[in-house]
């Protein structure tokens, strides 16, 4: 127990480099963060990327930059300077394109971000990692609760969110037009967490009356364009881990439908494995399945 806290508030070296490698092809160019290195002890890595960043040629077309990449620079500030200087590797209408499959957190327990992150938060100055940092034996990186954190740490880069489809979240370089990503409201939070516990009721349920339900109540609600529909799916993943029991992806869906209009008129993708585990999501779900399963139902 205090090793685990001893690691966690960074005061136990982490045991091995962080690299990022890139492969150049064409007009394209590649950047993954593999997390092998020498061993040596706990730095994150910030001296070889920025090497492999001055390496690389101007005026591409597009970077795809694996997320755990960017997870794995720890200070926020160095993410979006990190960010900033591929922006600077584009050509006018080059992209930058995030694997944000494996880097999001969504429905995840909030026990990490109250007991870790609140006292980080409260007492940075004496020197406590980043909230977010998370530290293994192995290895240190830092989580994204929430797509909608790596659309504002590339606003800040000079970057805005295009679209985000099936764990991709797509950059381009942001026009004097493009608003700041909007910052999360007290007023439209309550509101989602009242759904969300109104959809932990309907989960109990069988799943097609559930919807039936949900979609009944939703489809007076607005009909979001697809960024708000984003950010609000986001919002939930973020705020879904703090209704009891647990997180739970069923839930989440039936939020969604009860909060947007849109949602309440899609279909619903079951999936399972055989004697294990199943998933809920919705087809435009940014993240996508998180995995392939057995069998697949639309309800």
């Amino acid at each position: 127990m205090l090793k685990r806290a001893l690691l966690e508030l960074g005061l136990l070296g982490v045991g091995r480099r962080v690299q990022h490698r890139a492969r150049v092809t064409g007009g394209t160019a590649r950047i993954d963060g593999d997390g092998d290195g020498d061993g040596d002890g706990d730095d994150d890595g910030d001296g070889d990327r920025s090497s492999l960043v001055d390496a690389l040629p101007r005026g591409l077309s597009r970077i795809d930059l694996e997320g755990r990449a960017l997870a794995r620079v720890l200070a926020r500030s160095d993410r979006v300077s990190f960010l900033a200087d591929l922006l600077a590797h584009l050509d006018a209408e080059g992209t930058i394109a995030i694997a944000t499959a494996t880097t999001i957190a969504e429905g995840v327990s909030p026990w990490g971000r109250l007991l870790l992150d609140g006292p980080r938060s409260l007492f940075s100055r004496f020197g406590l990692p980043e909230p977010g940092t998370r530290f293994t034996p192995a290895s240190a990186h830092h989580v994204y609760y929430a797509s909608t954190e790596i659309a504002d740490e590339a606003w800040e880069a000079g970057l805005a969110e295009r679209d985000h489809r099936a764990g991709i979240m797509m950059l381009v370089r942001r026009a004097p037009s493009d608003p700041r990503p909007p910052r999360p409201r007290l007023d439209h939070d309550l509101r989602i967490l009242t759904a969300l516990a109104r959809a932990e009721r309907l989960r109990r349920r069988a799943p097609r009356e559930a919807l039936t339900l949900a979609r009944s109540a939703g489809r007076h609600e607005e009909v979001r364009e697809h960024a708000a529909r984003r950010r609000l799916h986001a919002r939930i993943g973020w705020l879904d881990g703090f209704v009891p029991p647990r997180p739970n992806c069923f839930r989440r869906v039936l939020a969604e439908t009860l909060l947007d209009g849109g949602a309440a008129r899609e279909v619903v993708v079951l999936s399972l494995d055989v004697g294990s585990t199943g998933h809920a999501h919705f087809p435009s779900d940014p993240q996508g399945a998180p995995k392939a399963y057995d069998v697949a139902f639309d309800v």
